[in-house]
């Protein structure tokens, strides 16, 4: 979240020598990201979608995979689809836009009478407004997993129909804790 940061000298991790140093630094990445995919739960067979394919929603199509979920991932930055594509290749479907993912799954838009959709959806954008698109393409009794910090950013949301009949559960994922469930 900065450029530069000042910490006390006993806080920094000596990265062991065996280790390469170009991995180490995306390790927080990676706890975070699984943290997440904790936090949604992921089942086989489920439809999973993942907004935002920076380096935390990469991690998080890896992990979902893993769970023998059908993952796609979506990005508006076409530098971003492209180095997902690479990195994910054979592991998620990688797409431009939510209509297009929702094409991918075999669904004309979303039918507000039936729910159909997503079973998870993670927004890893950083954007806000993306948390209103997560929950148009959730479907009936999916989640979505807020991995996004917005800082002092507030967040608008349609809470109205889709949201209820739907039966939609909203959750926050913090990097720093395990949920209870997992943690006992």
């Amino acid at each position: 979240h900065a450029s530069y940061v000042v910490v006390d000298e006993s806080e920094p991790l000596v990265v062991p020598p065996d280790l390469l140093y170009k991995r180490a630094v995306l390790y927080p990445n990676l706890e975070t990201a699984l943290t997440l995919v904790h936090d949604g739960n992921p089942r086989v067979g489920d439809a999973v979608l993942v907004l935002g394919l920076g380096a935390v929603g990469q991690f998080v199509c890896l992990l979902a995979s893993r769970s023998g979920a059908r993952v796609i991932g979506i990005d508006g930055d076409v530098a971003r689809q492209k180095a997902a594509a690479e990195f994910l290749a054979g592991v998620a479907e990688i797409h431009s836009s939510i209509e297009d993912s929702l094409e991918a799954l075999g669904r004309d838009g979303v039918d507000h009478d039936s729910y159909p959709g997503f079973d998870v959806v993670f927004e890893t954008t950083g954007n806000p407004a993306a948390l209103d698109d997560a929950i148009v393409v959730t479907g009936f009794e999916g989640t979505v997993v807020v991995g996004s910090w917005y800082g002092s950013r507030g967040a608008t949301l349609t809470l109205g129909d889709r949201f209820h009949r739907g039966r939609l559960s909203l959750v926050s994922s913090q990097v720093s804790t395990i949920s209870g469930l997992l943690s006992s």
